[in-house]
């Protein structure tokens, strides 16, 4: 018999225009755009691998969203927490983001994710705060990425998931992870739609 195939559900949660869905863009399609569409639903979508399933939720970030960002959290398995490096407020705003997850659960994986690191001039918040910041909360870990023009940016993103993946499975002795290179399809959710841009799923 065919082991059971593993499902996680990963939600983006952050302020509006923090990168939230340039970051889920570039891993899913290697694509980057500086037009800024501001997300009013919560979009997902599935990517199938050899031995599991990746559902990856990008919620909106406005304060009045909270109740489509708290229909993701209910069966998420972690969370990716986002904010823009060359934005203080982004930041500050973490700890509302936060309140609304652990509201939701107590225990679920968080990886921090500052994002727009090509702005070096730009940029406002420094790597001690927000490693700080992880600490403080307990957090999983902490990335710095950069949608625009990080070369390494797929094994960056790899690196996040297999961390979540890690907190979340801890005796796993996998050598590669399920997210190793070979993404496959995006599937159609239940409805018959197809869930890829610019079609993705959505709740609303």
């Amino acid at each position: 018999m065919a082991a059971e195939k593993k499902i996680y559900s990963i939600v983006l949660m952050g302020d509006a225009a923090s990168g939230k869905t340039s970051l889920s863009t570039k891993y899913l399609r290697d694509t980057f755009s500086e037009d800024y569409k501001k997300t009013t639903t919560v979009d997902f979508e599935i990517v199938k691998f050899p031995k599991a399933e990746l559902q990856l939720w990008d919620t909106p970030g406005a304060s009045e969203d909270i109740s489509l960002r708290g229909l993701t959290l209910i069966t998420a398995d972690a969370c990716i927490l986002v904010f823009d490096l060359t934005r203080k407020e982004s930041f500050d705003n973490l700890t509302t983001f936060l309140g609304e997850i652990r509201k939701a659960t107590s225990n679920l994986p968080i990886m921090l994710v500052g994002t727009k690191l090509d702005l070096h001039q730009q940029r406002v918040v420094s790597k001690t705060d927000a490693i700080n910041f992880v600490k403080e909360y307990n957090l999983t870990g902490y990335k710095e990425v950069s949608a625009a023009i990080d070369v390494d940016f797929q094994q960056t993103f790899n690196n996040i998931i297999k961390k979540i993946n890690d907190t979340l499975t801890p005796s796993s002795t996998a050598t590669t992870p399920m997210w190793a290179s070979d993404k496959k399809a995006i599937t159609p959710d239940s409805t018959g739609a197809t869930c890829s841009a610019p079609n993705p799923c959505r709740i609303s």
